[in-house]
């Protein structure tokens, strides 16, 4: 396991730890459940900010998206992915 995998893993778990105490549910759209959970978005968005890209459309699409899809199968294509609110974190 590489440096940038246990620190990816590490990122979640901690995440996903402080979202269980929370009633959290994933977004309906369409009548459907949505793809990932808020913890893994979270996580995506701070491993977003944790790198050296300015622009979230090129991290998303470019090389960190491609690293991160195996860690999250259900990850949506850019333009289905919707960060949400902090209202409803």
């Amino acid at each position: 396991m590489n440096k940038a995998t246990l620190r990816l893993t590490r990122l979640f778990v901690t995440i996903d730890d402080l979202c269980k105490g929370k009633k959290v549910e994933r977004k309906e759209r369409r009548g459907r459940k949505g793809g990932l959970w808020v913890s893994e978005i979270l996580a995506i968005q701070i491993w977003f900010n944790l790198s050296k890209c300015r622009e979230f459309k090129t991290f998303y699409r470019g090389v960190n998206g491609e690293f991160l899809r195996p860690f999250f199968p259900k990850m949506p294509n850019y333009s289905s992915f919707n960060l949400p609110s902090t209202s409803r974190i």
